[in-house]
């Protein structure tokens, strides 16, 4: 970094710096061809475009940074950035004791659809976000299996609740669904809570015509987290059977494990409801008229109880 850029922070309130700040300023340099920023100006206002905010991620992910898509999306400068770098847990919008918990695994590709999703939410839950890191499947985690996986964070979130409060929902996206569903089961098999576990079209059933899919996917960055996730997969022997209620909105249009999919969820849900959405499997979380049936659910059936 050039000592004219840190005397321009200096002068804008920012007077020290991490590493980790500086190479990510610098990147932020490269990629908007200017330097006119501060580290804590939002960088949006400086062109910071959604396509460029990718190519930010993976800049840093190669410098040893663990960012995803939802940390672009929900923090816009550099300091913020760099606080959220690999973070696995956090709440969205603080814990409120007066309301219900929900618990939430993000996916991959659908992670920044969900970032709007979990604002709305907070408004009836105390929403605590959990954002499994595939880096971390390839390091803390490496060889291990869901189960085994689902159980280190069971055992995070009683450091989150150690009185282990009364849970209503755990909802999971795409692959965070499948882990959601394993951590439904650690709730159960650990506190005895059954709490609704709602799932944003994901997919339990690894097919060949699924492998095939991941195979002809061509964003590096999704390519290579997918074939991560399938691997985690892969090394799970057995899934368990949840006894309690859980739900599957089911993208129609999706290409692949159709048929399969609600087979396999079937023998592994004993109290299953399928709600069919007539979209794809990126567009669930995103239209306002599909947002509007998993809100309709999941706020009817926190009525319930």
């Amino acid at each position: 970094m050039m000592d004219s850029q840190l005397v321009q922070m200096r002068a804008t309130g920012d007077t020290e710096f991490t590493l980790q700040e500086r190479i990510l300023y610098q990147i932020a340099c490269q990629l908007l061809g200017r330097d006119d920023f501060s580290m804590t100006d939002d960088l949006r206002e400086f062109g910071l475009t959604v396509p460029l905010s990718n190519q930010l991620m993976a800049l840093a992910n190669k410098q040893g940074f663990q960012l995803r898509p939802t940390d672009i999306a929900r923090f816009h400068s550099i300091q913020a950035l760099c606080k959220t770098n690999g973070v696995m847990f956090y709440w969205q919008d603080g814990y409120h004791p007066e309301k219900p918990v929900m618990l939430y695994v993000h996916g991959i590709s659908l992670a920044t659809n969900v970032v709007p999703r979990l604002d709305e939410w907070c408004e009836r839950f105390s929403v605590l976000v959990i954002e499994p890191l595939p880096d971390h499947y390839k390091s803390i985690f490496l060889n291990e299996s869901l189960e085994e996986i689902s159980e280190f964070y069971y055992a995070l979130y009683e450091v989150f609740f150690p009185e282990k409060p009364q849970v209503s929902a755990v909802v999971g996206a795409s692959f965070g669904g499948v882990m959601a569903y394993f951590l439904a089961n650690k709730l159960y098999e650990h506190t005895g809570q059954l709490p609704y576990v709602y799932l944003f079209d994901s997919v339990l059933a690894i097919t060949e015509k699924f492998k095939r899919f991941i195979s002809l996917v061509r964003e590096p960055y999704f390519k290579e987290r997918l074939t991560t996730m399938l691997s985690v997969m892969l090394k799970t022997p057995t899934f368990p059977v949840y006894p309690g209620p859980l739900v599957l909105f089911n993208a129609t249009q999706r290409l692949y494990a159709k048929e399969e999919n609600l087979a396999a969820w079937r023998q592994h849900a004993s109290q299953l409801e399928i709600i069919d959405v007539d979209c794809d499997h990126e567009e669930i979380c995103r239209e306002a008229a599909f947002i509007q049936i998993i809100n309709d659910k999941i706020y009817g059936d926190l009525e319930k109880r």
